[in-house]
């Protein structure tokens, strides 16, 4: 069996409200973030059984199928060890890894998915280079475009054909939970589908209604990076879920008032016109909720009350973080009557150019491409 050149692309993604509360019933409002991850599958170098290329880390390494199933397995016994007993200390112990370890586990998870499925027979030497446009570790998404983009290039490759949405996203899902713990899913769902959509978490999976994209959102929307944040998404998390079993009350009345502010911001996108006074009162209120829960640096904070101060109004987009000045992802609403542009009073962060609600997973193998994601 040879491998088959094959590529897949998948976007990052920014939750546009409802992070944290949707670890816990609360619907979040996603979108695609036209920033893309691409994954591709190439003939082996000669001497070599698997080549690894990640371009953003200038890093290449030559390693074998038993070495990255190896590491797989570490992994997944790292994370079991961490689901019978979550702490902060089982989850340093997860996160433990080196540069490739996202590639290596997306490797690992998908070979065993199509040897489960007698998809594959054979182990084929091949080249693997990974290309990102996403800043990593800023809420954007990166891990999960990794994973999925990773995932359906193998798949294509190695299997002679597109698999199946729902075979890309069981395996994405695993190496989420090696970076995330106990991730909600909507990362690499919405990586996957694009578009804006409206996410719930059931019981079995997660609900996905997809929204519309009025004028007013696309023009009224702007994206920064506040710099990456010093704990992961999986460490934020977990250390959220303790503040919330220390005091249970105070948290059930954070999250109803979480839960109205999405209510009231999904209702807004319904609409091709916009109260932009509802708007901005419910983005002011559920990024008062992130900072009572104790996720957002106090640089931030600071600039997120300037951008009030102007008429405006913004949120971190994602886990944020417990310490250190950077936040990740800072979404800015700003309505027509607004002073200026946002870009000037938030000069020391990075604006990104990028259109949201953008096409999702795209495979391409044999000169044939699939749009995957549906």
């Amino acid at each position: 069996m040879h491998a088959l050149e094959a590529e897949a692309s998948a976007p990052g993604k920014l939750i546009l409200m409802g992070e944290h509360a949707a670890v816990y019933g609360v619907p979040a409002v996603v979108a695609s973030l036209g920033l893309r991850t691409l994954a591709r599958v190439g003939p082996p170098v000669p001497g070599v059984e698997l080549q690894l290329e990640l371009e953003d880390f200038q890093l290449r390494e030559s390693c074998s199928w038993p070495e990255v199933l190896e590491f797989g397995d570490r992994r997944r016994a790292l994370w079991q060890a961490y689901e019978k007993r979550p702490s902060p200390e089982s989850f340093s112990a997860l996160r433990a890894g080196d540069e490739a370890g996202v590639v290596k586990i997306a490797m690992a998870e998908t070979l065993w998915f199509l040897e489960r499925r007698s998809k594959v027979s054979t182990r084929p030497a091949l080249s693997l280079s990974v290309r990102s446009d996403l800043p990593v570790g800023s809420g954007f998404g990166s891990s999960a475009a990794v994973a999925v983009a990773v995932a359906a290039a193998l798949m294509a490759s190695l299997a002679g054909e597109q698999e199946s949405a729902g075979a890309v996203a069981d395996v994405a899902l695993e190496v989420e939970k090696r970076q995330h713990g106990r991730p909600s899913g909507i990362d690499h769902t919405t990586v996957m589908r694009g578009g804006l959509l409206l996410l719930t978490r059931g019981r079995d999976a997660l609900e996905v209604e997809e929204l519309s994209k009025p004028g007013w959102f696309l023009d009224g929307v702007r994206v920064f990076d506040t710099g990456a944040p010093v704990e992961s998404t999986g460490e934020v998390v977990t250390q959220v879920r303790a503040r919330r079993e220390r005091d249970p009350g105070r948290f059930a009345d954070i999250l109803d008032r979480m839960g109205a502010a999405v209510r009231v911001f999904a209702g807004a996108l319904s609409r091709d016109r916009v109260a932009w006074p509802r708007v901005l009162a419910g983005v002011r209120e559920f990024e008062r909720c992130l900072e009572a829960i104790g996720v957002v640096p106090d640089a931030v904070q600071g600039a997120i009350r300037r951008v009030e101060a102007a008429g405006g109004a913004a949120k971190i987009s994602g886990a944020g973080t417990l310490s250190g000045s950077g936040g990740g992802s800072l979404l800015v609403f700003w309505p027509p009557e607004a002073a200026g542009e946002p870009s000037s009073i938030l000069g020391g962060y990075r604006a990104l150019s990028a259109a949201l609600g953008v096409e999702g997973l795209q495979s391409h193998v044999g000169g044939k491409v699939a749009d995957v994601g549906a």
